[in-house]
């Protein structure tokens, strides 16, 4: 009696545990149904935000992440409440066709990485399996999520946050002079937001500690950029290197050019004349013409084998700034050709960041 009481008695536990997990399911449901309403009916922004967390928990506890996002998630190293909006973010890596239908590519100059959809809630980053740019999806991908996060603030977070990124903004303007560019003042918060946590080791200790409410090691996001953003920066260095060592060349070979120039047309001058001078002596000479006395005659001839000598130093001279002139064109050429590789190269990096490369048929 008792076993089968007992048995009874599990049998009720699990009834009633299956009416709790229909109950919560309702709730569940119910709460979503909420939140989509209260969107639609643009509900009080508080309302809002709650509704949004309350979203973002159930989303949570349904993702089911592919293995690429699940590693990328590990690899962001994201506390409980970044990895919560992670998931209701639902990230996808996606491909060139894919990623421009949901991503504005256009509006800006430069490379669309990755968005994040308001209306959506969701991110999408743009695939890149160039290996010298590890580290790019990652970077992207915190980009993105600190968008999100954002869109989850209450006007009371973002003033006191806005404090202070405007103050940091201000201290380095070089640094964001493209983005107050190309963004709205209305958006530079939201954008500074993402940028300061993804792009900067040292920032205040107030930003600091806002950004571990997403991140367990911010150094980590900020590996990420550097590593990707300095290998894109060390290419486009070496070709401003480059293209100043050739401009330099340039100058060079110009300047002995005109130093040929002028230095052959004193050389063919001074050759004529003494040959002129040759001609002239050894005919008054062998014609014992009554040009020169013997002294004279003596002087004469002294001098014109020193311009002779002359003469040949100025070929020589002549000859080597012609050497010279042709190792620098050499040296031109192979600086040209490392310019041009390396241009094939940061093309490459750069068609690997653009979805909107077209494929050669």
């Amino acid at each position: 009696m008792i076993e089968v009481e007992k048995v009874l008695d599990d049998g009720m536990k699990r009834d009633k545990r299956h009416q709790r997990r229909i109950i919560l399911s309702s709730v569940l449901f119910g709460a979503t149904l909420v939140f989509a309403v209260f969107m639609w009916l643009g509900g009080g922004k508080l309302i809002q935000r709650q509704a949004l967390a309350i979203n973002d928990w159930w989303k949570e506890r349904s993702y089911q992440p592919s293995e690429k996002i699940a590693t990328l998630k590990n690899d962001l190293a994201l506390t409980q409440r970044g990895a919560r909006i992670f998931a209701a973010s639902d990230p996808a890596i996606a491909e060139e066709v894919d990623f421009n239908q949901h991503c504005s590519t256009r509006e800006v100059d430069g490379y669309i990485l990755g968005c994040y959809l308001n209306d959506a809630k969701k991110i999408y980053i743009y695939q890149v399996e160039e290996p010298e740019l590890a580290g790019i999806e990652e970077a992207t991908a915190a980009h993105e999520l600190l968008h999100a996060a954002w869109e989850r603030l209450s006007e009371k977070e973002r003033a006191e946050l806005e404090q202070e990124m405007r103050t940091f903004m201000d201290a380095r303007p070089e640094d964001f002079a493209e983005m107050t560019e190309l963004y709205e003042e209305g958006d530079w918060m939201d954008e500074l937001h993402s940028r300061i946590a993804v792009e900067f080791a040292e920032i205040p200790e107030k930003l600091e500690e806002h950004y571990r409410n997403y991140f367990t090691d911010r150094g980590k996001i900020v590996g990420y950029y550097q590593n990707y953003k300095g290998v894109y920066e060390g290419v486009q260095a070496a070709a401003d290197s480059l293209q100043a060592e050739i401009d330099d060349l340039r100058q060079q070979i110009d300047v002995l050019k005109e130093q040929i120039s002028k230095e052959r047309e004193n050389y063919q001058t001074r050759l004529e004349q003494y040959k002129k001078d040759v001609t002239e002596y050894n005919s008054c000479v062998r014609e014992k013409k009554d040009c020169y006395s013997l002294a004279e005659a003596t002087a004469e001839a002294d001098r014109l084998n020193g311009e002779g000598g002359n003469v040949n130093y100025l070929r020589e001279v002549v000859n080597g700034k012609v050497r010279e002139h042709n190792q620098k064109i050499e040296e031109l050429n192979q600086k040209v050709d490392a310019y041009n590789q390396n241009a094939l190269h940061l093309k490459k990096l750069n068609n690997t960041m653009n979805s909107q490369v077209e494929s050669i048929e």
